[in-house]
Order: structure tokens, then sequence, then C-alpha cells
């Protein structure tokens, strides 16, 4: 970073810039140090590496004296490389509160290379059987609010925009019933267990009130029982995500030296998660009639009809998830071998970037555009203007959400409201083309084929 200021200034120079009368470079490149003090890296740490590299080849049958400075040296430096992260973490938040956006990407990329030279503990060499004395093993001070802030800092830069608000609200609602301050290596299955005790007695739709943001579990669940004496708790998929990223962050914290890799330490796998009173709803194809319902329901403003009609027969003749029809782009419709096919792949940017992926490996497929919506729906020429007019995508009126990442969300909400005018039953949502598709090719085995 030195040699770059020193390389800007003589790139200003001469350019024709003139420096004060009595500027002093080395004061100078000081308050630079001072500005970004993470990005000056000893280079002893690539020397201790080295050095610890060197001293493996001797371990086997070594003295205790050998030993004991290894696993000093091995310590030392990663001490050193976590001293590293912290401090960049806490440069990160200052540069977030100050809002100096370029400054808090060029930090994310220094973690995200330091968060890579995390040595692989799995490749360490184990204790030699001759040692006589052990070492005890460091306990973890570091708190849960810690941990949990540096992994979320990790995660926002690498997950998908969903991904992230599900570890937050995981976070959320821990730290809504824990001690957050407590040292990580203080909790116990107990803890687990209470955790998650509280999420199967949580409402499912709990949180939309503010009065709730004062409440304890207790008076949560009489407030809502109050309101729906029935009412629906948390699901087991819900409950079982929510216990999944907790568990991420407990193994991020062994995988970094700040957490033992000890069995009392894995508290979060192999409990019983099963929901109160969880509701479920079978999905199910349209029936004909309810096709009928929905053909003569008035489709409300806000979203253009022709866009409707196409999105809905596409689903209807092709069996595509949403999404993936609202991101649909001129280029993904092409001919393979003389058919013409929607080609559903993963999008990137510029750069390579991946910047959107289909739901599953099953995701990336071929799909044939049939022939209604060739000569019917217009879909064809609105992709080919779309291509003329360097548009990015075929729907491109559809509005973007930026909380889930997704190019479907205001239309699904819009058809949502467009089927219970129809009378529609919960049973059905828009995914219910997508079933009806496989109803029809006959890949149903319900009795609805």
């Amino acid at each position: 970073m030195i040699y770059g200021q020193v390389e800007n200034l003589f790139c200003f120079l001469s350019g024709g810039g003139a420096l004060p009368e009595k500027f002093d470079l080395k004061n100078y490149l000081l308050e630079m140090v001072k500005l970004h003090p993470s990005d000056f890296k000893e280079d002893w740490l690539a020397g201790a590496s080295a050095g610890i590299d060197v001293k493996k080849k001797y371990l086997s049958g070594a003295s205790d004296r050998f030993l004991q400075q290894f696993v000093q040296d091995v310590d030392g430096r990663n001490a050193h490389l976590l001293n590293e992260i912290q401090r960049l973490g806490a440069e990160l938040e200052a540069a977030k509160a100050a809002g100096n956006h370029e400054r808090e990407g060029q930090l994310l990329a220094l973690l995200g290379q330091a968060i890579s030279k995390i040595p692989d503990m799995s490749q360490q060499a184990p204790a030699a059987p001759v040692m006589h004395h052990q070492i005890p093993s460091r306990i973890s001070s570091v708190p849960f609010r810690d941990i949990a802030n540096r992994y979320l800092e990790i995660k926002r830069a690498s997950v998908s925009i969903e991904t992230y608000n599900h570890f937050v609200a995981a976070c959320s609602l821990f730290g809504r019933f824990t001690d957050t301050t407590r040292e990580l290596h203080t909790f116990t299955r107990k803890d687990s267990s209470a955790f998650i005790n509280v999420l199967r007695q949580m409402p499912k739709y709990w949180g939309k009130s503010p009065k709730e943001e004062t409440m304890t579990l207790g008076e949560i669940v009489a407030y809502h029982r109050t309101r729906n004496p029935g009412y629906v708790t948390l699901s087991t998929d819900t409950m079982s995500r929510h216990i999944n990223k907790m568990a991420e962050i407990w193994s991020y914290a062994i995988s970094i030296g700040e957490l033992d890799d000890k069995k009392e330490y894995d508290i979060w796998s192999k409990h019983m998660v099963t929901a109160i009173n969880e509701q479920t709803v079978d999905r199910r194809p349209f029936k004909e009639t309810e096709l009928a319902a929905l053909m003569e329901t008035l489709w409300k403003p806000r979203i253009n009809i022709n866009t409707v009609r196409q999105i809905i027969s596409v689903a209807t003749y092709t069996g595509m998830r949403l999404e993936e029809i609202c991101r649909l782009r001129p280029c993904d419709i092409h001919e393979v071998e003389g058919v013409l096919c929607f080609d559903i792949r993963i999008h990137r940017d510029a750069d390579g970037k991946e910047i959107w992926n289909p739901k599953s490996e099953a995701g990336e497929r071929l799909i044939p555009v049939h022939s209604y919506i060739k000569n019917s729906t217009g879909l064809i020429e609105r992709a080919k203007n779309c291509e003329k007019s360097k548009r990015d995508r075929i729907f491109f009126d559809l509005p973007y959400a930026a909380s889930t990442n997704k190019y479907g969300a205001a239309f699904s909400q819009r058809f949502s409201k467009f089927k219970k005018d129809a009378g529609l039953p919960r049973e059905t949502t828009f995914h219910s083309f997508r079933h009806l598709f496989r109803t029809m090719l006959g890949h149903r085995s319900d009795g609805l084929n």
C-alpha cells in the first residue's frame, strides 16, 4: 500500500500536478498508515508459516521441548491471523458507520483474503504420543454477539439476500431470548434445547405488531392466542432452518480457533424438531373450474395485463417456476438442434460473477417452446424487441425486490390477491401451474392424472 501511495504521487507530479512547498513525504505516509492500518500485513506471517512447515518434518520422535516450541509457533501464527481478522472487522464497522462504501468494499475483500489464510486444522500434525505434558486447550472468551456479527459480515458478501436474511432472523430470535454477551463456550445443549422450545411456541406470524417488541415469550403466545385460539406455530422446516443457521455460527467459531473442536461444544445436532401446531397445506394443481374462474376474474392494474398473460402462459405450457420466468432474458430463448427452447441456466454479470442460480441442479435445463406460446402470446416478438432495444430481461416492467433478490415477488403478491378474488382455495398458488403441467404430462401418482 505504501508503494501504491508513492506511485500515486509520482503519477500526480508527472501529470503536471504540484505538491505544497512544505510537503512532508514521511508524515504523509504515516497518515496513510493511520487511515489504513489493516493494509499493512507483516511478512512475519508468511515467515512463521514457512517455519512451521519445515518443523513438521521433524515432529516424529522429537523431544518435548521441540514439540512445545512447535505448538507455540502454531498458536502464535494463528493468534496473529485472528488479530488481523478482528482488526479488519473493527475497521469495517467504522467504515459502515461513516458511510464509506468504497472502503467498506476494500475491507470486505481484505477480510476474505485474511480468512482464506486460516490454516486447515485437518492438515496439522497430531500431537505426538511421546509428549508427557499436554498443553491445556485454550477456551474461547468470545461472546456469541461478536462471533455472530463477524460471521454475518462474511455471509453478507457470499450468499443471496434471502439467505443472509435467514441468518439475521435466526440470530435476532436467538438474541431476543438469550444473553448474547455470554462467552460462546459457556453454552450447552440445555441452552440449545431451551431455544428450540422457544421456537416450538413461537406463532408463525409473530413480530407483525410493534406491541410484541417488549413482550416476553409468554405474553407473545397469550397475545396470539387471544386473537386466534387455534394459532399456528412455526413450521418444522422454519425451526430446522433457524437451528442450522445457529449450528453454522458454532462451526465457524471452531474453524477460526475461537472454540475448541470438542464433543461438548456440539450443541446443535441430533435434536428432535417437532412443531406444536404446524399449518400444512397440500399444494395441488388447478382444476378446470378454477382455471375458468381465473379467466372470468378482473385483473386489477399495477402489472400490465399482457405481461400477466404471457407469464401465466409460460407457466402453464412449460411448468417453469415463477422466478425462472420473471428472469428470462432475450438470450434465454434460442434454437437447439432446430428446436426453439427456453434455456434455464445460471446468470452471470459481465465479470463472470454469478448473480442468480436456478433452484437446484435440475433447475438448469432446456424446455421446448410450445406452439401456443410461439403463435398466440406475442412473447417471441417481445423477446426480439427487447434484444433490439438491449433490455436485460423480457419482463422488464416487473419491479426488483432487493430484500429477497427476486423479480417475481410483486407478481406473486398480486397473483395471490387475484386468486382470492376468483374464490380459489388456499391449496392453490401460482406454483399450481407447475403442478398442472406435471399432471397433464402424467407425472403424478395421486389420482389426478
